[in-house]
């Protein structure tokens, strides 16, 4: 179970505790079923207490700065950048969300995208050139040792699927 990427046969495999899949880039699942996120944290001795205090801290810091934004979220329509949001809102934080128009993105990206414009966020969508997608795409994939081919299939089959 220590592969990076899926099997010739597309199988995928999760970590049993956090269910990140082997196909997030530079990811390796340990042989006992969990991956290299969930060994590093439990190697982190700080509390949920400690963390709190240490963001608060940074919270303050951030609207101290009579910014017109106090932060910049990357989002992309999904639940773990839709928390940030909500999170940095509770704090009474006033982010610029910032997505990337991928070729991916799907009807339901696109409903979670406005239901955060909604939540009362400035949110800029960013759309590259076609060209300069693709040499990014390539240069990325071949850093990660994932092949376009590969990458080709999944993103059809995900476009089409919806």
């Amino acid at each position: 179970m220590s592969k990076i990427q899926p099997q010739a046969d597309g199988s995928i495999w999760y970590c049993k505790t956090c269910v990140l899949p082997n196909t997030r880039p530079n990811l390796r699942i340990r042989p006992d079923g969990s991956c290299d996120c969930v060994a590093m944290s439990a190697k982190l001795d700080q509390s949920e207490a400690d963390r709190l205090k240490e963001f608060e801290l940074l919270v303050t810091y951030a609207k101290d700065k009579n910014a017109e934004y106090d932060c910049v979220i990357p989002v992309s329509g999904g639940k773990d950048s839709t928390w940030q949001v909500v999170k940095a809102l509770e704090h009474g934080l006033h982010p610029l969300c910032v997505t990337w128009r991928s070729p991916g993105r799907n009807q339901l990206g696109e409903r979670n995208l406005r239901n955060l414009v909604n939540l009362g966020v400035d949110h800029i969508d960013v759309t590259i050139n076609p060209l300069v997608e693709r040499t990014f795409t390539r240069k990325d994939c071949s850093q990660v040792s994932i092949s376009t081919g590969y990458l080709r299939r999944e993103l059809s089959r995900r476009i089409w699927k919806h």
